[in-house]
């Protein structure tokens, strides 16, 4: 009977699950309810899933059709909504030639962690950190594909400005900063500017004084510069507080 209940799940077309959906499955087949996590422990056993975290599997590698489990697919399965973003978000988007085992993911959190900002996760070799946004700050997120497996990705400007914020977690200001240089290139200018402004003055000003740095001259950055902040703003958030100050944008260059 547990072998019943893995083809149940391989037909209903899943790759990745719940233990709630192993239920549902469970009740196509006639299943008792009271027998199903004793079905998922034998199957499991037998390498036919595999466990990901309570609560959720995935079908064994060997069983599935198409691509191979992929970690933007298992990441997006750990949190919902969840997008993949900074550091991994500069791989995709080809903005560094640095690489990490780490995957990056921001989610607004509606569960027991809603408590932390961040929240990590291993599974077998692969680090999974997720980043909590409010849910006024998860936008500028955009649909890919990977064969078949649709997952969710910050487009190239929201990347860029989620360095300005945390670059602790897109490999540093430096990176970001050549992540920019890279970017330009490619950059809607009226879409980077107005995400910068809803994240607020700094990065705000951190964005005016990199542009104008990169030989932007733009009739947009009208809009950076009638801002008016209340003091000086760090160029590297996380950096310490000492460096030339910039005063046409009002930032300390820290880095």
């Amino acid at each position: 009977m547990s072998i019943e209940l893995f083809k149940e799940l391989s037909n209903l077309g899943y790759r990745i699950f719940t233990s709630e959906e192993a239920y549902m499955a469970a009740s196509n087949i006639g299943m008792k309810q009271d027998y199903v996590l004793e079905a998922l422990h034998h199957i499991k056993r037998k390498g036919f899933i595999i466990s990901l975290k309570q609560g959720l599997y995935a079908i064994g590698e060997q069983f599935l059709p198409g691509l191979p489990l992929h970690e933007y697919e298992i990441g997006m399965h750990l949190a919902n909504p969840s997008a993949i973003c900074c550091f991994s978000a500069m791989q995709y988007h080809q903005l560094t030639d640095q690489t990490s085992r780490t995957i990056y993911l921001m989610t607004t959190w509606g569960d027991v962690h809603s408590k932390l900002s961040v929240y990590r996760l291993q599974i077998m070799s692969v680090k999974y950190h997720f980043i909590r946004a409010k849910p006024e700050l998860y936008f500028g997120i955009n649909q890919q594909w990977l064969g078949e497996v649709p997952f969710m990705m910050t487009d190239l400007e929201r990347t860029l400005v989620d360095g300005l914020v945390r670059p602790k977690y897109c490999g540093g200001m430096r990176e970001v900063l050549s992540a920019f240089e890279v970017a330009i290139d490619r950059i809607d200018l009226a879409k980077i500017i107005s995400y910068a402004k809803k994240f607020g003055m700094s990065a705000a000003m951190r964005l005016g004084f990199i542009l104008e740095r990169l030989n932007v001259n733009n009739e947009l950055l009208s809009e950076l510069r009638e801002l008016k902040p209340s003091g000086y703003c760090p160029l590297d958030p996380s950096g310490q507080r000492q460096g030339k100050c910039d005063k046409h944008w009002m930032i300390l260059e820290n880095i």
